[in-house]
């Protein structure tokens, strides 16, 4: 597994984006891309390093990102791997304690025993 990203739950992502982001070099943001299934819209802010954070808006009350809105007013949301062996990968996290919370055909959310939040890509 390769590390991807940093994810973010934000109230709004281009306001987050222009107030806080720009301030630290991420001088790049993708077009924001809506995922149903998730229910929530994201972008990833990028800086000349190529280190990129996802940032997660709520579509709705319904988004487990609202959770981590309300709990925290936002902030660290998960760490994103992208892997090329996924479901060896996720089996792998599994055996080592983790627990699946979401397992989709190309991604996953596991949550690590000491209660980080990590996705899983597949690449």
């Amino acid at each position: 597994m390769e590390f991807h990203h940093i994810g973010l739950a934000v109230e709004n992502i281009k306001d987050y984006y222009n107030k806080y982001l720009k301030l630290f070099g991420f001088n790049e943001l993708t077009p924001i891309k809506i995922l149903e299934t998730q229910k929530v819209q994201i972008a990833y802010a990028i800086n000349a390093s190529g280190v990129k954070i996802e940032l997660i808006e709520a579509l709705d009350e319904t988004s487990p990102s609202t959770k981590v809105l309300k709990r925290k007013n936002g902030g660290l949301y998960h760490l994103g791997f992208t892997s090329q062996e996924f479901m060896k990968d996720v089996e792998l996290l599994k055996n080592r304690g983790f627990r699946v919370i979401s397992l989709g055909e190309d991604v996953a959310f596991l949550l690590a025993p000491t209660m980080e939040l990590y996705e899983i890509i597949e690449d």
